[in-house]
């Protein structure tokens, strides 16, 4: 991998030259006989218009436009037999030209409005030329799958296999301990969010209406964003994109279709290509009306520990430049970790009680405000941050410079790895325990068994 040797994005040099200038370059390389003086400005060609400047005739024109053969009927059958019909006429034509269709670059699409479980038939074949071409009930253009009801609902079904592939790939380079930094970690995932999002202006419209492709794509977002801060796999599909700072990819999607559909109507209006501060300012306001729209998305989870205290301090910790997540301060910014109310929803422990003082309910807030056990760290920590260790005003201390954020993880890092060798111990006090419970009845069980066998040999004699 090349880092920081490639040059940042500029226009081309024909878009920044001269005009006259330019003209002049290209009448010197690609002179045109019998013409003398400055070369005529051209205007866009509209391809559905006809002029005699075109060299062919308006016939001609028309029946290249009708090469892609479109027929409708009531049913499959009468469908079938019209397109067949059709095909040998076009096919015919080109013939005429002195030209042959290619059957193996043909491609035949059902396109209907019938229930998906009421399909069109199977392995229909429609005759091009001298051969057979199967009509599907889909078809990849470009890189994308338009299904027969003209849309792109199946799109990322097929495509969901293949991301999931590589999350799994690249989460197998991302261990929550040691392993590349943030940075890399977010080129990762940057990786599967364009496998994911080619093609969304075109497809984000199909994307909003269907609840199994949301889906999709949060379940890959969330198992990517676990990774990018480094946390345990049970963590929420919202707590853990908030803490990451990575927008939804649902509302990506939705985000490259509106900047697409901007720039679209901005250059029709201007009949010519924009700056790229008209660009960028598109972009801008895109981005802020996407963070809006996650932020009232997030306000309905506001429950969960992290996202209400992310949703605080939320524009200052989604355009923080410094900080990194590792994985025991994101125990306790998540609450998923070694706590002992954690280690009893989840079956490791009989108790939520802390076993370092005497505490009901051992949680990320009492370790991070109360415990007596990590008093000497919460005194450095209180001269770096200030009195309130609330989690809002922690993780608000975290975006405002670099200084605090490594108080907190260095607070976090000290004392979370007292609580983990803690758990060890108690873990390896059980196994040794229960060892010794299963050797005693082990031992028990023979002994009963030689007394017994003692005993009957007793009773014959």
């Amino acid at each position: 991998m090349v880092l920081n040797k490639l040059r940042p994005w500029a226009p081309p040099l024909t878009e920044t030259l001269d005009p006259q200038l330019l003209d002049r370059v290209v009448d010197t390389l690609f002179p045109v006989a019998g013409v003398e003086g400055p070369r005529p400005a051209l205007e866009p060609a509209d391809p559905n218009t006809w002029s005699a400047e075109l060299g062919v005739s308006e016939e001609e024109l028309t029946g290249a436009v009708r090469r892609m053969v479109l027929v409708g009927g009531e049913d499959w059958g009468r469908t079938l037999a019209l397109a067949e019909v059709a095909v040998q006429r076009v096919v015919a034509a080109v013939r005429d030209l002195g030209l042959e269709v290619a059957p193996h670059k043909t491609e035949a699409l059902w396109i209907h409005n019938k229930p998906r479980r009421e399909g069109p038939p199977p392995q229909t074949l429609v005759r091009v030329g001298g051969a057979y071409v199967q009509v599907q009930d889909s078809m990849r253009y470009l890189g994308l799958d338009l299904d027969g009801h003209w849309s792109f609902e199946g799109h990322l079904d097929r495509l969901a296999p293949r991301a999931e592939c590589a999350a799994a790939g690249l989460c197998r380079l991302l261990p929550n301990l040691g392993g590349p930094d943030e940075r890399v970690r977010r080129l990762y995932t940057g990786i599967v969010q364009s496998m994911l999002l080619y093609g969304s202006p075109v497809w984000a419209g199909d994307l909003m209406a269907s609840r199994r492709s949301k889906e999709v794509l949060r379940r890959l977002q969330r198992r990517l964003a676990i990774r990018v801060v480094r946390g345990y796999r049970t963590i929420s599909h919202e707590a853990a994109s908030a803490l990451a700072g990575v927008l939804p990819f649902d509302l990506q999607a939705e985000t490259d279709a509106t900047v697409y559909r901007c720039v679209r109507e901005l250059r029709r209006e201007g009949r010519g290509p924009l700056g790229l501060a008209v660009e960028a300012a598109v972009n801008l306001q895109a981005r802020r009306l996407a963070r809006d729209k996650w932020r009232d998305r997030l306000a309905g989870s506001a429950g969960h520990r992290a996202v209400g205290a992310v949703l605080a301090s939320w524009d200052s910790w989604l355009d923080r430049g410094h900080g990194r997540h590792t994985y025991r301060l994101t125990q306790v910014l998540s609450v998923h970790g070694c706590f002992g109310e954690y280690l009893c929803r989840i079956g490791r422990e009989a108790t939520a009680r802390c076993h370092h003082c005497d505490a009901e309910r051992d949680t990320a807030q009492h370790t991070l405000e109360v415990c007596p056990a990590c008093e000497a760290e919460r005194r450095v920590l209180l001269q770096e941050i200030g009195g309130d260790l609330s989690l809002p005003a922690v993780v608000g201390a975290m975006a405002r410079d670099e200084r605090s954020w490594e108080a907190v993880a260095s607070f976090c890092e000290q004392v979370m790895l007292q609580k983990e060798a803690a758990e060890r111990d108690r873990e390896m006090y059980r196994k040794a325990a229960a060892s010794s419970i299963e050797e005693f009845k082990t031992a028990y069980r023979a002994v009963s068994g030689e007394r017994l066998e003692l005993s009957e040999e007793l009773t014959v004699r």
